[in-house]
This record gives structure tokens, C-alpha cells and sequence, in this order.
């Protein structure tokens, strides 16, 4: 694809992995859609760099579906910031030093301002990328 045009494609899933592993984390949770979580796609993204990515269990998958369709349909909510707060929280439970937000609209629903552990925005990450892109042009 890459070839077919004059500027650079960016991949959100790698420019996404590029900031985690220069922020030197080793094992991050993942806030993603059901789609991404069943093709695993952070997770093969991620494995050739040693750094271990927490998937949602079925309970939290259920929540995570939830608080994106909330968002889709507008509708930001108090109860879903606590949700994912507490599933957070679960993944630090078991070794997350931060978490990638792989679904572009979580970010929408919960924010660096609601939690201590380190969130990564991936569509803030592809902006900048297309931002520091244009600069250097």
C-alpha cells in the first residue's frame, strides 16, 4: 500500500508499540474492542518486543463493549470512568504498568486525569505522528 502513495501510511498498532517500549514498560493492559481482542492484534504486534499485553476476560471484555457503545452513541457516563478505573486497577493486579487504550474510543471515556497508571492514547499517538510528519517536511 505503502508504495501506491506519497506519504507515509502510519500504523496506529506500531506507532502505539514504539511509545510503549521507549516509555521502558514490560507489561501493559490492553482496554480494546472485542474484534481486536479476538485477532490478538496488539498482542502479535507486541510479542517481538519482550513486552506482555494483558487482555480483558470475558467479564471485562462485556464492560469494555459497553462503555464504546456508550461513547459511540454519545453518551460519556460517570459509571463508565469507575468501570474502567476497576478494571485498571485489575490489570496492575497482575503486573500492568500502563495501559493501551487499542480501541480509538475509549479515550473518549476515561482520561489520564481519572487514573495514576500511565494510559496510552493511541489516536493521540497516530496524531502526533502525522503532526511530527508534517513538520519535518
Amino acid at each position: 500500500m505503502q508504495s501506491a502513495v506519497k506519504v507515509p501510511i502510519f500504523n496506529i498498532i506500531e506507532e502505539t508499540k514504539k511509545r510503549v517500549i521507549k516509555s521502558g514498560y514490560a507489561k501493559v493492559g490492553l482496554f480494546a474492542s472485542e474484534s481486536t481482542n479476538k485477532l490478538k492484534l496488539y498482542q502479535k504486534a507486541f510479542a517481538d518486543s519482550n513486552i506482555e499485553v494483558i487482555s480483558a476476560n470475558k467479564e471485562q471484555q462485556k464492560i469494555l463493549n459497553r462503555v464504546i457503545e456508550h461513547v459511540m452513541g454519545g453518551n460519556q457516563r460517570t459509571e463508565d470512568i469507575i468501570l474502567l478505573k476497576d478494571i485498571a486497577r485489575d490489570f496492575v493486579k497482575q503486573g500492568a504498568e500502563a495501559i493501551v487504550m487499542g480501541c480509538t474510543e475509549i479515550p473518549l471515556a476515561i482520561n489520564q486525569v481519572h487514573t495514576d497508571i500511565k494510559l496510552f492514547d493511541t489516536l493521540e499517538i497516530i496524531v502526533q505522528c502525522a503532526v511530527d510528519y508534517s513538520l519535518k517536511r
